[in-house]
């Protein structure tokens, strides 16, 4: 993998998905220890992440601010703008800021950094397993270098995408919240297979491959999702009897307006 050619990295906040790409960064081996700095209000978090890691702890914002070429704003939403109006004054056109804040628009980022380039980034929790996926979006002044450099740094925990910024609350409803819904999906495929009779251990296992095994027929075949679960179904069989439970309860469209309420929230939040 490419590196960062010995630019410097900042993150203010040291939460799970800074440390995630934190992660993703080292073990790419796409930048060293003595490249990173953070700083969050949370000291126990920047004392973990310093001896964990091996990388530099700073005293302040704009501390960290000052020494940075990239600098990912990894803050919750509601403490961005405080944040902003921080670090603002020690702000370089000369640098990347890249914010992982759900909600927060390259608008009100922009308002407070002036002609700073700046992205928008929305990762989702598979990030901590290098298994997650990030799509990108970019204000006017950020140059193709930038991108280059934003792509390089999300690639260490998964795939990266550009999108225009008008997608990002479905993005965020979509990937960002999507691995709650799955999780709760995969939980009751589980639970009641341990009311079929199934020890928990085995039944995890057999969900698991399922729904991995699912994935690659999704992947690698050409099939519109509707063909591929004709495929499993036989009239009189055991998957009519289960997915004509799942048209009793309008599943997809319970699925659909689950959706449609965590973009509406991340539309809120903008706000």
């Amino acid at each position: 993998m490419k590196n960062l050619h010995h630019s410097k990295l900042a993150f203010i906040g040291g939460g799970k998905m800074a440390e995630a790409i934190i992660k993703g960064l080292l073990s790419s081996k796409a930048a060293v220890p003595s490249q990173i700095m953070v700083y969050d209000k949370d000291k126990k978090r920047i004392k973990h992440l310093v001896s964990s890691y091996n990388i530099k702890g700073a005293a302040s914002n704009p501390a960290l601010v000052a020494a940075a070429r990239i600098v990912i704003l990894a803050v919750k939403p509601q403490d961005m703008l405080k944040v902003l109006d921080e670090i603002s004054p020690y702000a370089s056109k000369h640098q990347m800021f890249i914010s992982i804040a759900a909600g927060v628009t390259i608008g009100a980022l922009q308002k407070k950094l002036k002609k700073v380039p700046l992205l928008r980034a929305m990762p989702n929790s598979p990030a901590m397993v290098g298994c997650g996926i990030t799509a990108l979006s970019h204000g006017q002044f950020a140059a193709e270098g930038d991108l280059k450099l934003a792509e390089l740094v999300f690639s260490t925990v998964g795939e990266t995408l550009f999108v225009p910024e008008e997608y990002m609350d479905a993005v965020t409803a979509l990937s960002g919240s999507g691995p709650a819904f799955a999780y709760l999906f995969l939980e009751g495929l589980i639970d009641g297979a341990i009311r079929s009779n199934l020890p928990p251990l085995t039944a995890r296992r057999l969900a698991l491959a399922m729904i991995k095994g699912a994935l690659c027929m999704v992947e690698k075949t050409e099939h519109h999702l509707s063909a591929l679960r004709d495929m499993v179904t036989s009239k009189g069989g055991t998957t009519e009897a289960g997915l004509k439970v799942l048209k009793k309860y309008k599943f997809k469209k319970a699925v659909e307006e689950t959706l449609l309420a965590a973009a509406r929230r991340s539309k809120e939040l903008s706000k």
